[in-house]
């Protein structure tokens, strides 16, 4: 069933510039289950031109910042953006292969949302500044 949800959902993005998944549980760790996506299904979903948004229930794993990060650059994706929203729960999106003017509207988003909201961004290529600050 699964392989059909996928071909599924494929075709239906067809065309569109941004896809937003936010299943249960995130991005495929350790194991997949039906409440996480699989890196295989977010790699039918790049294209080029293409900007990827998807939603990670935090795991408690440590560095899982990073780790979202590597898992997302083993697909090939550059940019790599991740916003931890707190609201209510906390949340990891993180943002992937999108262009300069949605990493503008990331930062907005982040600057307009205050403590509720923390940016790691440039995840594509690390800059020494967010190892060194901790964000890595």
């Amino acid at each position: 069933m699964r392989r059909l949800w996928v071909d599924e959902l494929v075709g239906s993005a067809r065309g569109a510039n941004l896809v937003f998944l936010d299943p249960d549980c995130g991005i495929e760790g350790k194991r997949l289950t039906n409440k996480h996506v699989a890196l295989a299904e977010i790699a039918a979903l790049r294209l080029p031109g293409r900007a990827l948004i998807i939603g990670h229930r935090q795991s408690g794993r440590r560095s899982e910042v990073k780790f979202l990060a590597d898992q997302m650059r083993s697909l090939g994706c550059d940019p790599i953006e991740i916003i931890r929203l707190r609201l209510g729960t906390s949340r990891l999106y993180v943002i992937a292969s999108h262009d300069s003017v949605m990493a503008e509207l990331v930062a907005t988003f982040a600057r307009k949302s205050g403590n509720r909201a923390q940016h790691y961004k440039a995840l594509g290529r690390v800059p020494a500044s967010a190892v060194s600050r901790g964000f890595i």
